[in-house]
């Protein structure tokens, strides 16, 4: 089998620059290469956030009403659950990846989702970058704040992806 895709959806060649391994989901046996491919794509990108964030705890430190600190520990644990559910996904053994059925319009939703979250990431690894710049307390606290409704946002696609592989 070859590395390129068997589609020729714009989207998946999109997808495929920015991760090789993506496959797209036509064929049975590409479906868990792509999805791992995925996951494992967007778990390295959240855990260089998660990198940065600790990087900038010392910023959160200063907060002496711990406004600032339970914020900071809000977004830090939706990160972390989100990374660690992309490691352990609750559909690996999910008839998706082990049946024939062609159901293009899942397809299409899946790869519609992968971008979604790819793009998702991308901006919130820019947000995140602003952490160390923030001015004062007000500025990070706006900048954590933004950082949470993006972490929820990303989840929500993640689920949404979730629910269509396995068929709800």
């Amino acid at each position: 089998m070859s590395g390129k895709s068997n589609a020729t959806d714009p989207e998946v060649e999109e997808i495929i620059k920015i991760i090789q391994d993506y496959k797209g989901y036509q064929s049975v046996e590409i479906r868990s290469i792509t999805d791992e491919a995925v996951r494992n794509y967007l778990a390295e990108k959240l855990n260089q956030i998660a990198v940065l964030l600790s990087d900038a705890e010392h910023h959160i430190e200063k907060d002496e009403d711990n406004n600032l600190r339970e914020i900071f520990d809000h977004v830090t644990s939706g990160l972390k659950t989100i990374i660690e559910s992309l490691h352990n996904p609750c559909y690996i053994k999910n008839d998706f990846f082990s049946t024939t059925q062609r159901n293009a319009f899942k397809f299409s939703q899946l790869t519609s989702y992968d971008m979604q979250s790819i793009v998702q990431v991308e901006i919130l690894n820019d947000e995140s970058s602003q952490i160390t710049d923030a001015g004062d307390d007000g500025e990070l606290e706006d900048i954590l704040n933004h950082l949470y409704d993006l972490i929820d946002g990303l989840n929500q696609t993640l689920t949404e992806r979730e629910f269509v592989i396995m068929g709800e």
